[in-house]
């Protein structure tokens, strides 16, 4: 729901990922999943009154590297991702970039119009560049891109009252309102990370986020016009983090 905070945070590579339409992304070739439970507010912020969930993804390295997945199904379903990592100056900069495509055929009929709704079409895809000043300092920047249609979507099922009586079978509906559900993120991070001696470091992560999420919905799951839900979620913040960390002992 656009009007609630989330009480456990995501971060990815240590960035917040702010509103909630921006948590559920596409992720790809991902290091290590953190949750941690409880508030986490002395590492991460005041945003993780319950817990985090910390994302990391592999950075790209000195070797030539791709990975190629398709996977079918029914419904004519097809996702696709691919990754290639590649050294652009040895032992000093290097490059991947992770791409993902998700297309599938919509599995509820509206009697009303004769769509087959619910079907997903989504694009997501990610740049990283990763450059090695010394042993001791490296910079890592990443665009992050985002592109997700669920046109038309169905929201809800009813399961009684007219709305049932209409369209009694659980894989049809009959609704007047043309649903969609779409969303459109980008971000970009430029991270600086400086390794000092006795095990201190310093670490600056500088971020851009642009979100938005558009909706609508047949709230009274009928082919009458009695009442709709519409949103529309826009989101621009800039963060910017230093943080410095000394050995354990």
């Amino acid at each position: 729901n656009i009007g609630y905070e989330s009480r456990a945070a995501v971060y990815v590579d240590g960035v917040y990922a702010g509103r909630s339409l921006a948590v559920n992304q596409d992720l790809l070739d991902l290091e290590r999943v953190e949750v941690l439970r409880g508030p986490q507010g002395t590492l991460f912020g005041k945003n993780t009154v319950s817990g985090a969930i910390n994302l990391t993804t592999r950075k790209p390295h000195g070797k030539y590297q791709g990975k190629f997945v398709v996977e079918t199904g029914n419904y004519n379903y097809l996702h696709t991702r691919a990754i290639v990592n590649v050294p652009l100056v040895q032992n000093r900069l290097f490059a991947k970039v992770s791409a993902k495509k998700v297309n599938r055929d919509g599995f509820i009929t509206n009697l009303f119009n004769g769509k087959n709704q619910n079907g997903r079409d989504a694009f997501g895809a990610r740049l990283q560049l990763r450059y090695l000043v010394s042993e001791s300092t490296e910079f890592n920047l990443s665009l992050n891109g985002l592109r997700d249609r669920a046109d038309p979507g169905v929201f809800a099922i009813a399961i009684t009252g007219p709305g049932f009586d209409l369209a009694p079978d659980p894989r049809q509906v009959k609704h007047d309102a043309n649903e969609f559900n779409s969303r459109d993120l980008f971000s970009g991070t430029l991270s600086v990370e400086r390794n000092f001696p006795g095990g201190y470091a310093l670490r600056s992560m500088s971020s851009y986020h642009v979100n938005e999420s558009k909706m609508l919905q047949d709230l009274d799951h009928t082919d009458e016009f009695v009442a709709i839900a519409q949103g529309t979620d826009q989101d621009r913040h800039f963060t910017q983090e230093v943080r410095w960390t000394s050995p354990l002992t």
